[in-house]
C-alpha cells in the first residue's frame, strides 16, 4: 500500500458536467439569458457533486492513485477558475451595447452567472480542502510522495494546497507547541516554496510564527523571503484604533530574527540573500513602503485603486442590476505618516463613524472572504483618486441613509480638505472620480435604478429612500476604463451561503410584498426617542454614542432602520449558528447512563435535541447512508426554509382581516 513509482496515469478523459458547463457558457454580452443562467446552476452542482463523489478515494488505494485524484482536483479547480476569468471579461462588453431592457435583463443573467461560477470555484476548493487534508495524512510515512505532492501542488499554483500543507508541514501537532515539527527539513523547505508560489495572504500568520520557531537558520531566511513574498504586513497608522487586528508580524521583528542568525554557520549564498533581506527591511523600517504598489498575496495595489467587497447583505438585491456582486467599497491612497513612515491605506465611508477613517490596506482586507480591486487605465487618473481620497482622511462624515449622492456633487472640483463628506459608501467612488478629468462614464458607464415592485414604498416605511439613479459597488465592474486588478480566490462557507440566502429572501419580498414593520418593545422605544430628539441637539448625541452610529444621520431612518436590520441579522446568524449546532451533534454519540447524568451534562442535551429534530438524517448519517456532503447540504437547506420562515412571520405577514 502507498508504493511504488510515481510517474502518473494519464487524468481521466471524461469530466462530463465541466464539459458542458464551458460548451453552454456565453461568449457575448446579449448571450446570457435566464434560460442558460439555470443551466449554468445545475451543472455547476453537478460538477461539485462529481468532485466530491471522485475525492473519496479507496482507503486501500495506493500513492499513484491517490496522487492521481489531487491531480484531477487541482485540474478542475484550475479549468473553473479559467471558466469564471473567461467570464469576467465580457463584464466590459456591455456598454457597448444598445441601452434597453435586453441589455439589462443580459447584465443581470451575467451576474447570476458569475455569482454561480463564483460559488463553484468556492465549493470545489471546500472540497479540496478536506481532501488534501486526507492525503497528507494517509501519505504521512511516504516520504518520496509526500515531496511529489509538494511538487504536483506548486506545478499547479494550488492555492488550498499551499493552505492544507502549510499546516500539516510548518505547525507542530496540536496540543504539543513545543515540539519539533515532524516533516523534515526538506519537506518544510518546499512547503514554503509553495506558499511563494501561491502568494496566500491569509498564511502570514502561520509564516511568521513559524519564522519565529525554525532552529534551522536557512529555512529562517526562506521564511523570511516568502514573507517577503506574500507581502510583509505594514505597522498601523500613529493613533490608530486599538482594537484593529495586530499585523502577524512587522519588518523590526522580522530584522531581528535575520539579525539574531549566526552568518558563520551560512555558505556564501545564504548569507548573501540574508543580506539583500535585511536591506530591503532597513528601508521600510526607516520609511515605510517605498514603491509604487504594495503587495496583497497576488494582487499588487496602487494608490487610487478601487476595492470592492461582499459579505452576506440583502443590499445587492434592492438595485435592477442584481445580484450585485459586491456590497462595500473603499479607495487605495498612500500617506507619509506623522511617523515619517509611508502606507498603503484604505479609505472608507462607515456608517457608523463620525469622521473618514483610513486603515492599512492589508488589515481592511481581513474584514471579508471576498474581495477585488479595481483600477483606471489612465495612470494620472488613479493617481488623481489617491490624492482626493488622502485629502478626506479625518474630515466629518454624515452616512446619508437616503442613499443620496446630491452632497458628494456639490464638492466636485473642491479642495476637499477638511470639506464634510456626505453620502453614502458607493458614493465615496463618485467623489474621487469626479476629482479627476475623465468622464463619469469612465466608471459608471450602466445607470442603476431600485428594484420595482414594492421595493421604494417598504423603503418609505422605514423613512429610507433610493434615487432614481443609484450607484452601487458592483457597477464599476461593467467599466471599460476599469482594469480588474485581481481578486481574492473564493471558499464556500455553508454558513454564509444559509445568511446571503436569509438576506436574498428579505431583498426579494422587499419587492414581492408589503413590508409590515414590528419592532420589539426595546425597539420602538429607541425610534421614539430618535424622533424626540429631531430638535434636541444633545439628547440627538447621546442617542448616536449609545446606538454606536454616526452622530450626522437621520437617527429617526436610522432607528426604524436599525429595528428591522437587527431582526434581519439575527435571524439570519441564528439560523448559521444552528446549523453549525445541528451539523456538530450528527456526529455526538450519545452515551448510555443514568438519565439524571446525562440531563445534567447541557451540551449533550442540545446534541440530543438536534439529532431528535432531525432524526431521518442522524439516522442515515450515523449508519453510513448518507454522505457528509449531503449531510451539509440537507441541514443547509433546512435551515434556509427555517430562517425565511421566522422572517416572513416577523416582517412579512399579511394585515388581519377585519
Amino acid at each position: 500500500m502507498l508504493g511504488g513509482s510515481f510517474a502518473l496515469a494519464q487524468p481521466r478523459q471524461q469530466d462530463e458536467p465541466l464539459d458542458k458547463l464551458e460548451a453552454i457558457l456565453p461568449h457575448r454580452p446579449l448571450g446570457f439569458t435566464a434560460e442558460t443562467t439555470a443551466r449554468v446552476r445545475e451543472l455547476a452542482d453537478a460538477a461539485e457533486r462529481l468532485e466530491y463523489r471522485e475525492s473519496l478515494y479507496d482507503p486501500g488505494s495506493n500513492a499513484t492513485a491517490i496522487l492521481l485524484m489531487v491531480e484531477d482536483l487541482v485540474a478542475a479547480k484550475n479549468r473553473v477558475d479559467r471558466l469564471l476569468k473567461q467570464t469576467m471579461e465580457i463584464r466590459s462588453r456591455f456598454a457597448d451595447e444598445a441601452a434597453g431592457q435586453r441589455r439589462r435583463e443580459a447584465i443581470r443573467q451575467f451576474l447570476a452567472t458569475t455569482s454561480a461560477l463564483t460559488d463553484l470555484s468556492g465549493r470545489i476548493r471546500y472540497v479540496s480542502y478536506d481532501a488534501l487534508h486526507e492525503v497528507a495524512y494517509d501519505l504521512r510515512n511516504n516520504a518520496q510522495a509526500r515531496t511529489r505532492l509538494l511538487e504536483l501542488l506548486t506545478q499547479n499554483k494550488s492555492s488550498i494546497g499551499a493552505s492544507v500543507m502549510a499546516q500539516v508541514m510548518l505547525v507542530p501537532p496540536r496540543g504539543e507547541p513545543n515540539a519539533g515539527l515532524t516533516s523534515s527539513g526538506m519537506e518544510q523547505s518546499l512547503a514554503l516554496k509553495l506558499i511563494r508560489e501561491t502568494r496566500q495572504h491569509d498564511l502570514l500568520g502561520l509564516l511568521a510564527n513559524y519564522a519565529r520557531r525554525t532552529t534551522d537558520p536557512r529555512l529562517t531566511i526562506t521564511a523570511a523571503a516568502t514573507i517577503r513574498r506574500v507581502g510583509l504586513p505594514q505597522s498601523q497608522r500613529p493613533g490608530a484604533d486599538p482594537t484593529l487586528p495586530k499585523p502577524a508580524i512587522l519588518a523590526e521583528q522580522l530584522h531581528e530574527l535575520l539579525n539574531q542568525i549566526d552568518a558563520s554557520r551560512l555558505g556564501a549564498e545564504w548569507v548573501s540573500q540574508r543580506d539583500e533581506l535585511l536591506r530591503w527591511l532597513d528601508i521600510r523600517m526607516t520609511e515605510g513602503e517605498p514603491d509604487d504598489t504594495y503587495r496583497i498575496g497576488n494582487i499588487e495595489v496602487k494608490a487610487g485603486d478601487w476595492l470592492l467587497m461582499r459579505n452576506p447583505s440583502p443590499y445587492n438585491l434592492f438595485t435592477d442590476l442584481s445580484p450585485g456582486l459586491f456590497t462595500h467599497v473603499g479607495v487605495v491612497t498612500v500617506e507619509r505618516g506623522s511617523d515619517g513612515i509611508r502606507r498603503f491605506l484604505l479609505v472608507d465611508l462607515p456608517e457608523t463613524e463620525n469622521r473618514m477613517p483610513a486603515v492599512t490596506v492589508d488589515t481592511f482586507v481581513k474584514r471579508t472572504l471576498d474581495y477585488a480591486f479595481l483600477r483606471h487605465a489612465d495612470e494620472s487618473v488613479g493617481e488623481a483618486m489617491g490624492d482626493a481620497a488622502r485629502s478626506i482622511i479625518g474630515n466629518e462624515s454624515h452616512f446619508d441613509l437616503q442613499f443620496r449622492t446630491d452632497g458628494i456633487v456639490k464638492l466636485k472640483g473642491k479642495d476637499l480638505r477638511g470639506e464634510k463628506i456626505h453620502g453614502y459608501c458607493a458614493g465615496l467612488l463618485l467623489l474621487c472620480a469626479q476629482q479627476t478629468d475623465a468622464p463619469l462614464s469612465d466608471f459608471f458607464p450602466i445607470p442603476e435604478h431600485p428594484a420595482e415592485g414594492y421595493t421604494l414604498a417598504n423603503f418609505a416605511k422605514l423613512g429610507v429612500s433610493m434615487g432614481h439613479d443609484f450607484l452601487s459597488p458592483t457597477g464599476p465592474l461593467l467599466s471599460q476604463q476599469m482594469l480588474l486588478v485581481g481578486r481574492r480566490e473564493p471558499m464556500y462557507d455553508p454558513r454564509r451561503q444559509i445568511e446571503q440566502a436569509v438576506y436574498d429572501h428579505f431583498a426579494n419580498s422587499m419587492e414581492e410584498k408589503q413590508l409590515t414593520p414590528s419592532p420589539d418593545w426595546y425597539q420602538s422605544m429607541r425610534q421614539s426617542m430618535a424622533e424626540a430628539s429631531q430638535n434636541n441637539p444633545l439628547l440627538a448625541k447621546a442617542l448616536a454614542a449609545a446606538a454606536g452610529v454616526n452622530e450626522n444621520m437621520d437617527l429617526v431612518a436610522a432607528a426604524k432602520l436599525g429595528a428591522v436590520v437587527e431582526t434581519l441579522d439575527k435571524i439570519a446568524y441564528g439560523a448559521s449558528g444552528e446549523f453549525l449546532q445541528a451539523r456538530a451533534a450528527m456526529r455526538v454519540e450519545v452515551p448510555r447512563g443514568p438519565r439524571r447524568r446525562l440531563q445534567a451534562d447541557e451540551r449533550l442535551q442540545q446534541a440530543i435535541a438536534y439529532q431528535r429534530r432531525h432524526a431521518n438524517l442522524h439516522q442515515a448519517f450515523a449508519s453510513g447512508n448518507l454522505s457528509p456532503r449531503d449531510l451539509r447540504k440537507e441541514l443547509v437547506r433546512y435551515y434556509i426554509t427555517r430562517g425565511n420562515r421566522q422572517l416572513d412571520a416577523r416582517f412579512f405577514q399579511p394585515p388581519a382581516k377585519d
